[in-house]
């Protein structure tokens, strides 16, 4: 995937809401058809899409790095 930093996901997908909400606001229409609604659809899905990904990241970083520590050896003489 192109973004690699896991805050950098979540700060989009919580910009694209905001946006999206906010054109929510705004009613364009050109030859029948919303502008508006378009791209508010458009936002959210973007939205919807980095947060789930940040979601699944991070719990799967969750769970790699409490498998790396159940590996560490334990020291000698203790049960």
């Amino acid at each position: 995937m192109l973004i690699k930093d896991e805050k950098t996901l979540l700060a989009a997908g919580m910009f694209s809401l905001t946006l999206s909400i906010l054109i929510g606001f705004l009613h364009v229409e050109c030859f029948g058809f919303s502008i508006s609604d378009f791209l508010e659809g458009m936002l959210l899905g973007i939205s919807v899409v980095m947060n789930l990904t940040f979601m699944i990241r991070r719990r799967s970083e969750k769970k790699a790095s409490v498998n790396n520590d159940s590996r560490l050896p334990t020291p000698s003489g203790v049960d």
